[in-house]
């Protein structure tokens, strides 16, 4: 190989390698995406965590959809088993809601021989994800009230098994 063509690939080679880490967001682009993110009133794929509840209590959850004190809407949620030794031991679990939830709405948790759960107050949040190669933002549902406890930069609801008497 000659030394021109040598020259040429290192050149090039070098040129993609540095266009990686050009993915900076200009002032103008995060705005507007903050402004679009602020104005999303629905989330969408939510993944819920359940922790202290044994595989064998129970296989889903009853989900009420309440607008103030009307219900509009209810539908089960499967909830994954624990399936690894940690999990298991650690009595975790999760869940991805398949719809489109409205941030406007109460959302009610009723979990077996638990009182239900109430998720609301839902905002979307801008929220940077810095990579070896970048900046990006992601929009996200999280703030919300999870029993009247706030959760600021958390984007899973979890629910905590209640101790029983």
């Amino acid at each position: 190989m000659t030394l021109l063509k040598k020259s040429a690939i290192l050149f090039l080679s070098l040129t993609a390698f540095t266009a990686c880490f050009n993915n900076s967001w200009t002032e103008d682009e995060r705005k507007t995406f903050e402004t679009t993110c602020h104005q999303t009133d629905s989330v969408e794929n939510l993944v819920c965590l359940f922790y202290g509840f044994d595989n064998s209590e129970f296989d889903s959850v009853l989900i009420k959809e309440y607008k103030d004190s009307t219900l509009l809407d209810s539908f089960k949620l499967v909830v994954n088993p624990a399936q690894s030794p940690s999990d298991i031991k650690r009595k975790e679990r999760s869940a991805t809601i398949p719809k489109k939830l409205s941030i406007h709405n109460s959302y009610h948790f009723i979990i077996p021989s638990q009182t239900p759960y109430v998720l609301d107050n839902m905002n979307m949040v801008m929220w940077a994800h810095f990579t070896m190669s970048g900046e990006d933002w992601g929009c996200v549902m999280g703030d919300y009230t999870l029993d009247s406890v706030r959760f600021e930069h958390s984007s899973n609801p979890t629910f905590i098994k209640r101790l029983t008497k």
